[in-house]
């Protein structure tokens, strides 16, 4: 179960960074609207710190961690999750610099 909690801690710190990130990244480039980059706050609060925490509280009362296949779908959600993240960061940036990415 405390793992789960530091695991949560680290995605509400990586959540609230990002928030920060977006606030500032478009008001120093004078972007007015929304971009991927607010995404990242909110899939990363969600995904990321409520699940664990509720995840925490299952792992309590029905010790999950010792289900068949459960190591595994922990490390493929924690890759998928940040990939996202990765992934919408790249993407919002982009966004914020006008950058041409692809040719089409």
């Amino acid at each position: 179960m405390n793992r789960y909690i530091k695991i949560a801690i680290y995605y509400a710190i990586i959540g609230l960074a990002s928030g920060v990130f977006y606030r500032e990244f478009t008001k120093f480039n004078g972007v007015e609207g929304g971009t991927s980059l607010a995404f990242i706050h909110v899939h990363t609060l969600i995904l990321g710190m409520m699940f664990f925490l509720i995840l925490a509280l299952f792992e309590d009362k029905f010790q999950m961690s010792t289900f068949k296949g459960f190591k595994v779908f922990n490390i493929f959600y924690n890759v998928g999750l940040m990939t996202t993240i990765v992934m919408f960061l790249v993407r919002g940036i982009t966004q914020v610099l006008e950058s041409n990415v692809s040719s089409s």
